[in-house]
C-alpha cells in the first residue's frame, strides 16, 4: 500500500501541473479500503476545452510518472459540465479534504457498471497469469454490486464502496449470488477453480442484464456524447443505432466465443466501450 505522505506528494504534484482544474483522490484509498493490489485513482475535473489537450495531458502526465517510479496511479478527464450533470459518477477528495461527488443517476450507474462488469470478466477469459485472471474477476464482481445496488433501489450514495456494497447487499441478494461476490473480491479462490467461478459471475451478471432491460433505451444525451466523441476520430459506429445498447450486446454475444475470437473482439470493443479519457 502507499502511505499518506506519498499519496499526498503525488496529488500536490497533479494538482501543480493542472492549476485551472481540480484535482480529486477516489477510489479505494479514498473509502479507506485499499490493499496490496490497489491503485491510485485520482480526478481531473476540467473545463470541455481539456479535451482538446489530450496529447500535452498525456506528456505531463508521463512525466509526473518518471518523478514517482513504481507508483501505479491513474488519471481520468472528466469535463466540469459532465459531472455537473452526472454522466460520470465521481466520488473524491481534493487537496484540502473536501469531498466532491456528482449526482447519481441511476441509469448511468447501471448501464455503464453492467458494461464494465462483462468488460472485466471477459477479460479474465484471455488472461494467462491466474493473478490477472482474479484482478479481473475481483473488478467485474466491484462493477456488478454497484449495478446490484443502484438497480435495488438500495439507499446508498457511495455505490463504489465496498463496505457499503457489503453491507446493504447481504440481505438483498440471494445467499450465493452474495458469497459468489465476496469471494472474488477478497480475491478467495484457488487457480483450479477459476473457470468455475468465471461461468457463476457470467450466469449472475446476464441474469442481472433482465430487470435493468429498460435502462438500454435510446438516450439522446449519450447518444449525442457518443457520435461527438468517436466521429472525431473517425468512428461511425454510432449513427444509426443506440450506442449502449449496442456496445452491450456486443459484450453479451463475446461470452460464447473462444479465446482466439474473443482476444480480436476485445481489442475492438477495448476503443469504443466508453467515451473517457484515462491516462
Amino acid at each position: 500500500m502507499y502511505s499518506s505522505a506519498l499519496i499526498n506528494s503525488l496529488h500536490q504534484e497533479l494538482q501543480r501541473n493542472f492549476p485551472r482544474g481540480k484535482l480529486l483522490l477516489g477510489g479505494s484509498y479514498f473509502y479507506g479500503e485499499a490493499d496490496d493490489q490497489s491503485d491510485l485513482d485520482f480526478y481531473y475535473l476540467s473545463s470541455v476545452t481539456a479535451l482538446f489537450l489530450a496529447k500535452k495531458i498525456k506528456q505531463r502526465v508521463q512525466s509526473i510518472r518518471q518523478k514517482f517510479p513504481g507508483v501505479r496511479f491513474s488519471l481520468m478527464l472528466v469535463p466540469d459540465w459532465l459531472f455537473r450533470r452526472g454522466w460520470y459518477f465521481i466520488d473524491g477528495k481534493d487537496l484540502a479534504k473536501e469531498r466532491y461527488t456528482s449526482p447519481l443517476r441511476p441509469d448511468v450507474i447501471i448501464r455503464n457498471s453492467l458494461k464494465f462488469a462483462l468488460w472485466y470478466l471477459l477479460n479474465s477469459k484471455i488472461a494467462s497469469a491466474p493473478a490477472l485472471i482474479i484482478g479481473d474477476l475481483r473488478k467485474a464482481a466491484h462493477q456488478l454490486a454497484a449495478a446490484l445496488l443502484v438497480l435495488g433501489r438500495l439507499n446508498t450514495r457511495a455505490p463504489f464502496a465496498q463496505a457499503e456494497q457489503a453491507r446493504l447487499l447481504a440481505q438483498a441478494l440471494p445467499a450465493g449470488d452474495y458469497r459468489l461476490l465476496q469471494v472474488l473480491r477478497r480475491q478467495e479462490l484457488a487457480a483450479d477453480s477459476i473457470p468455475e467461478y468465471q461461468a457463476r459471475l457470467q450466469a449472475v451478471i446476464l441474469k442481472t442484464e433482465k430487470p435493468a432491460e429498460n435502462y438500454w433505451r435510446l438516450a439522446w444525451r449519450n447518444y449525442l456524447l457518443y457520435n461527438l466523441w468517436f466521429g472525431r476520430r473517425g468512428l461511425a459506429l454510432f449513427l444509426t443505432t443506440n450506442p449502449d445498447k449496442l456496445v452491450r450486446e456486443r459484450l453479451v454475444a463475446a461470452c460464447s466465443l473462444a479465446k482466439p475470437a474473443l482476444e480480436q473482439e476485445l481489442a475492438v470493443l477495448k476503443q469504443i466501450i466508453f467515451p473517457v479519457i484515462i491516462f
